[in-house]
C-alpha cells in the first residue's frame, strides 16, 4: 500500500488545501464555514489513522459538518514526529457552529465509537493551539481534552475561534 493513498475518499468531495498537509471536505450544497466556530481536533496515532478516518469522516459528511483531515500517511508521520511536531495530535479538525455546547451529541457519538473500537490509539502528543500576543509573540498551550475513554483521549479543544485565522 502506498504511503500517499489518502485517508479520505477520492470522489472529489475532499480538496487538497494549497501548501498544506490537509484536505478539506467540500460540498457546494453545504452552508458556509461557521464564523466564529467551535473547533475540535481528533487525534490518532499513525497505526490507527485509517480506522479512525473510517469511523469519523462518513459520519461528519452525513451530517454536513465542515472538517479537514491530514491527507495521507506520510503527512501524518511528518506532522506527528517530523518538523510539524507542534501540530501533533491534529489528525481531523472539525468546525461546528459556535452555539453548540462543547460536549454535544456529535462529539459524544464519536467518543462512543472510539470506545467501542478495539485496537485504536490516539497520538501520544496532545495538540496545541497558538495564541497571538502582538505581532512577534506567539504562545502555545495544550488543548483541553473534551472526553476520555479507556484507550485515551481522542477529542480535544471544542474552543470557539475564527477558523480563518
Amino acid at each position: 500500500m502506498s504511503s500517499y493513498l489518502p485517508y479520505h475518499p477520492v470522489d472529489g468531495s475532499y480538496v487538497q488545501i494549497p501548501r498544506s498537509i490537509y484536505s478539506q471536505y467540500y460540498d457546494e450544497e453545504m452552508p458556509g464555514l461557521p464564523v466564529p466556530c467551535r473547533k475540535y481536533h481528533i487525534s490518532s496515532d499513525v497505526g490507527s489513522a485509517r480506522t479512525i478516518a473510517n469511523l469519523v469522516l462518513p459520519y461528519l459528511v452525513q451530517r454536513q459538518i465542515h472538517h479537514k483531515v491530514v491527507s495521507n500517511f506520510n503527512f501524518l508521520i511528518e506532522q506527528t514526529i517530523g518538523h510539524e511536531y507542534d501540530q501533533a495530535g491534529k489528525f481531523i479538525t472539525v468546525y461546528m457552529d459556535s452555539r453548540v455546547d462543547q460536549q454535544n451529541e456529535i462529539m459524544e457519538t464519536l467518543n462512543r465509537r472510539f470506545e467501542e473500537t478495539s485496537g485504536i490509539r490516539p497520538c501520544e502528543s496532545w495538540p496545541t493551539r497558538r495564541r497571538r500576543k502582538g505581532e512577534e509573540n506567539v504562545t502555545r498551550e495544550y488543548e483541553e481534552p473534551v472526553y476520555r475513554n479507556r484507550q485515551g483521549v481522542f477529542i480535544f479543544g471544542g474552543f470557539i475561534c475564527d477558523p480563518l485565522n
